[in-house]
């Protein structure tokens, strides 16, 4: 199975797998990390880069995060000098509700590249004008 990694700037993450799992009940192969006031960057990217790795169960990790170039998803880049091809794991940035759904109901059926391709096509997806979808 695909594991799914959401990390973001404070406890953004961690509310988006909370209401993940309000909606769909528990949230299985699933984590969350945030970054905090006074993390150094490297350390950070260790962090990360552990998470990563001890996540990775032979499917891949889908790591979800907030926003791109932001620091956290400088650290999964980072990451990647470290963990190099021994591990399995894709990034998508502009985590949102629409995406972390999608990717919790659609891993069991997809490989880790056309996961990412969907989460990136759903998280797009999922921001709509509301008044003018519902014709007012």
């Amino acid at each position: 199975m695909i594991n799914l990694l959401v990390i973001s700037h404070s406890d953004l993450a961690h509310g988006l797998l909370s209401a993940a799992g309000l909606i769909v009940g528990e949230v299985p192969h699933a984590a969350s990390m945030g970054l905090y006031p006074g993390k150094a960057f490297d350390e950070f990217v260790a962090e990360v880069g552990e998470k990563i790795k001890s996540m990775d169960e032979g499917d891949g990790v889908l790591v979800l995060v907030d926003l791109f170039g932001g620091t956290p998803s400088n650290a999964t880049l980072y990451s990647r000098g470290a963990l190099g091809d021994s591990v399995n794991y894709k990034v998508v940035s502009g985590a949102n509700l629409p995406m972390l759904l999608e990717a919790h109901i659609a891993r069991e059926g997809m490989t880790l590249d056309e996961l990412k391709d969907h989460c990136v096509a759903q998280g797009a997806d999922g921001v709509k004008d509301v008044f003018k979808e519902l014709g007012f």
